[in-house]
């Protein structure tokens, strides 16, 4: 049989030979062993220059376009013959070095990839409507609008500044071909606080206030820290922030570049899931030792110096975003250097919940005295409890990254990122600064007149960005 396959070869090489002309007689060629693989060296026999035949490159057989190697099964041509994609920079690696041994930059994604990112961002400052601590002559009480009266910390300090952070992302594509993959990552940035804290001096100087609107007469009205002859005391304005998330993706070559491609760009496509959450808090709380003068009350009722009294007020929000994301990365690479850019779109539920608290505390040591009674300033009767709510909601996120190639398995870049949420609650926008003085137990006016409606602004809704400079390692196989 094999001396039949050899003569057979023969007479289609002499007819060959006839039809082209009468061609210089070639031997015939040692049969290759089925032992050689895409990527081997051709044996000398076929009179041409040794080359290297990559893997996932051409298509058809022998006698297909391109008189390539047949490629494997499952995958055809024209004419219906096996082929392979084009080339890319996921696969042969080998072939790659061979044809181009200067290339610096590594050949295409590996299998498998680890980041690890330091982030340096900033978080958009928190809302607010309200003026926290205000001072002025003693005779202007630190009411607002008084030709005197300055603001300490108002709305415009709830900023958080830069805050650090990580990310890690670990992926994977299948298969010598690498078309299909997964990812997951992860990313925290620290909890970052901002606060603000004032005192007075024993005898109650300077003047400290707590301003709000009267919503009885819609009239400045004042919550007294320290006053001299009256009170001395202290007040605390701190909020903090906190962000974490994670997310799980498939992903899908889209295009990828020929070797031989000077610039090489790959796109793919991903879907997957995302969750993250948004936790913050907003805090203020004031203590005064009662000096003497006046005749403050607590819940009604005459309190004597050298009496306590502290109020506190705090609305804590966590936002959970659940939901299904959709996006693109692209990588182009030149020489040692890589610009990636992915842009990702999240959509689905954010799963919110306000709690907010108040209460005043009044400590008598001389009449050994001590009460508590519900309600600070902005969080009183009227609002506080906990508040659940469900929101559509889409987050988007964009990054694009500059890298170096020092080896074909460690990139460092560095980047710019930006995410974003459109529906999300915020501390310093869930209450109102008009207060009505009959629910406040350290008002002159507790539990007398009627209770003016005021709107309840527990669930108002905002939005939150963070964005920055990232700093990135990659590693890869």
């Amino acid at each position: 049989m094999i001396k039949g396959f050899f003569g057979t070869i023969a007479a289609l090489a002499a007819g060959a030979g006839i039809a082209a002309g009468q061609s210089p007689y070639v031997p015939p060629p040692t049969p290759i062993s089925p032992a050689m693989n895409y990527g081997e060296v051709q044996p000398a026999e076929f009179n041409v220059p040794q080359q290297v035949i990559p893997p996932q490159f051409g298509q058809g057989g022998p006698g297909g376009p391109g008189g390539m190697m047949e490629g494997p099964p499952g995958l055809t041509g024209p004419n219906g013959m096996p082929s392979y994609p084009p080339p890319g920079q996921y696969g042969a690696q080998s072939y790659e070095s061979a044809i181009n041994p200067n290339r610096a930059s590594p050949t295409g994604i590996s299998h498998y990839y680890l980041t690890f990112d330091y982030l340096l961002w900033s978080v958009s400052a928190q809302p607010s409507n309200v003026p926290y601590v205000t001072t002025s002559a003693p005779s202007d009480r630190g009411l607002a609008g008084r030709s005197t009266t300055a603001l300490l910390y108002s709305n415009t300090d709830l900023g958080y500044g830069l805050s650090s952070g990580f990310r890690v992302t670990g992926g994977w594509f299948k298969g010598e071909d690498r078309r299909y993959g997964y990812e997951i990552s992860g990313f925290s940035l620290e909890q970052k606080s901002n606060s603000y804290f004032a005192q007075s001096a024993n005898n109650g100087v300077p003047v400290l206030a707590r301003p709000f609107i009267d919503a009885t007469n819609n009239t400045p009205a004042v919550l007294t820290i320290s006053q001299p002859n009256l009170a001395n005391g202290n007040v605390l304005v701190s909020t903090s922030n906190r962000i974490f998330g994670a997310e799980v993706s498939g992903l899908v070559n889209m295009y990828r570049g020929c070797p031989s491609d000077g610039a090489r760009f790959t796109a793919h496509g991903l879907l997957g899931f995302r969750f993250m959450e948004i936790d913050e808090k907003l805090e203020i709380s004031s203590a005064s030792t009662l000096l003497g003068g006046g005749a403050p009350l607590f819940n009604g009722l005459p309190v004597f110096a050298p009496g306590t009294i502290t109020v506190q007020d705090g609305f804590h929000a966590v936002n959970r975003f659940y939901g299904g994301q959709v996006g693109i990365q692209t990588e182009l690479r030149y020489s040692r250097y890589t610009f990636g850019f992915t842009g990702k779109l999240a959509a689905g539920v954010m799963n919110q919940t306000l709690d907010i608290t108040g209460q005043s505390a009044l400590l008598d040591p001389t009449r050994g005295l001590a009460q508590v009674a519900l309600g600070g300033v902005y969080a009183n009767s009227m609002n506080i409890g906990r508040y659940r709510n469900d929101e559509f909601a889409v987050v988007p996120e964009f990054s694009g990254t500059f890298g170096y190639n020092w080896t074909s398995w460690l990139t460092t870049s560095v980047g710019y990122n930006f995410l974003y949420a459109n529906r999300v609650l915020r501390p310093g926008n869930s209450f109102s600064d008009r207060v009505n003085p009959a629910v406040l137990p350290t008002s002159q006016n507790f539990g007398t007149g009627s209770v003016v409606p005021i709107v309840n602004r527990a669930l108002t809704q905002d939005e939150l960005f963070a964005q920055g400079v990232t700093f990135s390692l990659l590693m890869k196989y």
